[in-house]
């Protein structure tokens, strides 16, 4: 289950980054095929990190919240 690691790593960041306007969604795959299909979601869980509406990275399985926290700074520029 991905939703308390998503939880987790939005709560890290907004401590460290208060200004960042990094959000997470979560869907169900199941309840919303033309996303999953549009998205080309494969594997579960799948995390994208998008900027503009441009996908900037895909992560497919359970991540640790703090690499979540990690992989958002560096797609994001919020690292010092």
């Amino acid at each position: 289950m991905l939703g308390p690691q998503l939880v987790n790593a939005k709560e890290i960041l907004d401590e460290k980054h208060p200004e960042s306007p990094v959000t997470f969604y979560k869907f169900d795959t199941d309840d919303d095929e033309v996303i999953a299909s549009r998205l080309n979601i494969g594997g579960l869980p799948s995390i994208m990190f998008m900027k503009d509406g441009v996908e900037v990275k895909r992560l497919e399985g359970a991540f640790p919240s703090e690499e979540l926290v990690g992989e958002a700074e560096r797609c994001f520029g919020l690292l010092d």
